[in-house]
């Protein structure tokens, strides 16, 4: 049963509570607007970019805004000038880097960053070799809101800067050529699938024996940090979509109710599990799949009537909303907070109708009864059904 139980005028924003079954949801009026990233600071606080109506001729109500859960949404920091902004939050602090005029994409879009809280920000400039040229070496690190030099290690590969204390990812050898539309079609294609392995590079340069990651579509593209786990959750995040592997990707995932999925930890321990097969796997679609503390959310954008937003457990799975949840952008368009409860993304009931956008969060640990075997409930949906701890990862010095 889904009922709106509560409509309150917060801060000068409305914000619409909905209970459902398991989860409740927060919705702010259309009058404000906002997009990625969500940065979580607190459990019940998120800071996201944002307008309101009409600030293209006032110039004014942009910025970063703060939603608290008791307090409503307040703007936290406006911006001025003329240039977009990039928002990052890492390590207790928000980075807002300023653009570069001289270039349009690439690292060197950016000139320097303001660093800190409003009303303390401290400015940060790049170093000139970052900011005269647009090269390729260097790129952003969400995990350490800064600009990175790619390692000397990691040439030719694909690589994940990780946070500072932990090191990087790497993903592999780069293929050479254009990907093949069957990527088990292709012998060469195969060859260099077997042998994408992802190994975890400490800040020493010290190789950890493990883990045992093997997956031919990890990318850096959905490698994310979990709080509530202090892990990293990695899996195949290009699979809904049929991207690279075909039909063929799509039948064994529905033929086995399981996408290889890995939390690895900062030590190289690792744990595989399973995202079982459901409505959410579309070819030409796309979603996101986002691990909480008592289960997953799913992200599916796909046809009107299969997008929107499905929460998995052991009971099986419901679809707590129908519409369009914005991934343009990734792991930074719709994240949880800390203790691995809420989620808050941008919406859409129709992605046709832009006026139709708005802010919504959903707490899936609420105090009630979830009732079990949710609609078309898969046969083996648990998330932690299958799992296979790694033994502890040695430190292996070449």
């Amino acid at each position: 049963m889904v009922k709106p139980v509560e409509e309150k005028q917060e801060a000068g924003f409305k914000v619409t509570v909905t209970d459902g079954d398991g989860w409740r949801m927060w919705e702010a009026e259309q009058r404000i607007f906002g997009t990625e990233p969500f940065m979580w600071v607190d459990n019940d606080t998120v800071v996201f970019a944002g307008s309101i109506t009409g600030w293209k001729k006032t110039r004014r109500g942009a910025g970063m805004y703060e939603w608290n859960i008791e307090k409503g949404i307040k703007l936290f920091w406006e911006k001025t000038g003329k240039y977009n902004h990039r928002y990052c939050f890492s390590d207790g602090q928000f980075s807002i880097f300023l653009r570069n005029p001289d270039f349009k994409r690439g690292a060197g879009i950016w000139s320097g960053k303001l660093q800190g809280w409003p009303g303390n920000f401290r400015k940060v400039d790049f170093p000139e070799s970052y900011v005269k040229h647009n090269d390729k070496r260097i790129r952003f690190s969400e995990f350490r809101c800064d600009l990175l030099e790619r390692p000397y290690a990691t040439n030719g590969k694909y690589w994940q800067p990780l946070r500072k204390s932990d090191g990087y990812l790497e993903l592999g050898l780069k293929r050479k050529g254009a990907p093949s539309p069957n990527i088990y079609g292709v012998e060469a294609n195969k060859s260099w699938a077997s042998r994408r392995t992802v190994d975890l590079i400490n800040p020493v340069r010290i190789p950890i024996d493990g883990p045992q990651i093997k997956s031919m579509l990890i990318s850096t593209w959905c490698t994310t940090w979990y709080e509530f786990k202090a892990a990293y959750f990695l899996y195949d995040c290009s699979a809904p979509q049929g991207v690279d592997g075909g039909a063929q990707q799509e039948i064994n995932w529905k033929k086995s109710n399981c996408l290889p999925a890995w939390w690895l930890w900062p030590s190289g321990k690792t744990e595989e599990l399973c995202i079982p097969f459901g409505p959410w796997v579309h070819m030409g679609g796309s979603s996101r799949v986002i691990p909480m503390k008592n289960g997953m959310a799913i992200v599916d954008v796909s046809s009107f009537a299969n997008s929107g937003l499905y929460f998995v457990d052991g009971n099986g799975f419901r679809k707590i909303m129908t519409g369009h949840i914005d991934l343009a952008n990734g792991r930074r368009s719709a994240t949880i907070s800390p203790d691995g409860c809420r989620v808050a993304f941008k919406y859409m009931i129709n992605v046709l109708d832009r006026e139709s956008r708005r802010i919504r969060m959903v707490d899936v640990c609420v105090n009630q009864i979830m009732k079990n075997g949710g609609q078309n409930s898969p046969t083996r949906t648990n998330f932690y059904l299958k799992t296979k701890p790694e033994k502890q990862a040695a430190y292996r010095r070449n």
